[in-house]
């Protein structure tokens, strides 16, 4: 029987600090609509925006990065940071038009912003798979 090896997974967290930050606050904007009602969740859509701000800082950090990370499951290229940063910029813009037209709608806010930000996280996995 062979031992599983742990060191050889290679975890680098600075490819997937873009990845993070935005699956934490999807986590939290979601965490954060248990208090918040659907007629004023433009607060979380601002928190997401920031959250995908921040992401995009990081994401920057990777332009001109090469490499793998976490036994070839995620490769850090040009390609991948390229669409990484694509998809934040859509994202961000989506969530800037859905400010208004969520709270007006009453539409459920916490939902709503957490999947698209979950939404991002699959498209950047699948860009940097």
């Amino acid at each position: 029987m062979t031992q599983f090896n742990l060191a050889a997974i290679q975890f680098a967290w600075l490819p997937i600090l873009p990845i993070v930050t935005v699956t934490i606050a999807a986590m939290a904007v979601l965490l954060a609509g248990v208090r918040v009602d659907d007629e004023e969740s433009e607060g979380l859509g601002w928190l997401s925006l920031a959250a995908l701000g921040i992401a995009f800082i990081f994401a920057l950090g990777l332009v001109g990065q090469s490499g793998i990370a976490f036994a070839g499951a995620i490769a850090i290229d040009g390609f991948s940071a390229f669409f990484q940063l694509v998809i934040l910029i859509a994202a961000a813009f989506t969530v800037l038009m859905s400010l208004d037209y969520a709270g007006k709608n009453r539409l459920p806010g916490a939902e709503y912003y957490s999947l698209l930000l979950f939404a991002a996280v699959g498209m950047m996995l699948m860009a940097t798979a």
